[in-house]
């Protein structure tokens, strides 16, 4: 079965959230989010990988976002 962890409603528009907890980021990681983008018809910039590395920055079709980056979510790029 395969699933994103975390759907949130923010801004009027539903976010798709994936959590790992390494820094290296791998392909792999991507692969519910963009599951459940291609059932779901959202955006790219709807789909987030919150891990634990120190960067943010757009990889794929998705954000990843560090652990000490989360405001991104609700405050946005």
């Amino acid at each position: 079965m395969q699933k994103v962890q975390i759907r949130i409603w923010i801004s009027n528009l539903y976010q798709a959230i994936e959590i790992k907890s390494g820094s290296a980021v791998h392909p792999d990681f991507f692969k519910n989010l963009l599951i459940y983008q291609k059932l779901s018809g959202i955006a790219d910039d709807q789909l987030f990988l919150i891990n634990g590395g120190m960067d943010t920055y757009r990889r794929n079709q998705a954000m990843v976002v560090s652990w000490k980056d989360l405001e991104i979510l609700i405050l946005g790029e």
